[in-house]
C-alpha cells in the first residue's frame, strides 16, 4: 500500500517516520511529508495518491495553524 502521511514540520516527519517504521511493510511506499508550518499543500498530488488506491493521512499541532491546515 502506498500511504502519504502529512505533518507540519520537518522533524515531525522524520520523527514520524521513526516511530511508524514497525507498521511499514515490505511492500508499498510510505512517504513522510512536511509542509512546513502553514506551507501549501500538495492537493493534486495527493488526489493521485488517493484515485491510486494509497491512503493521505495527516497529523497537525492542536492550535490555530495546524486547525487551518486540517
Amino acid at each position: 500500500m502506498n500511504r502519504v502521511l502529512l505533518v507540519e514540520s520537518p522533524i515531525d516527519a522524520m520523527s514520524l517516520a521513526v516511530l511508524d517504521r514497525a507498521q511499514r511493510g515490505p511492500e508499498g511506499v510510505s512517504i513522510y511529508l512536511s509542509t512546513d508550518g502553514s506551507g501549501g499543500v500538495p492537493v493534486e498530488a495527493l488526489k493521485t495518491v488517493l484515485r491510486s488506491g494509497g491512503v493521505v493521512a495527516a497529523g497537525f499541532d492542536a492550535d490555530g495553524a495546524g486547525e487551518t491546515m486540517a
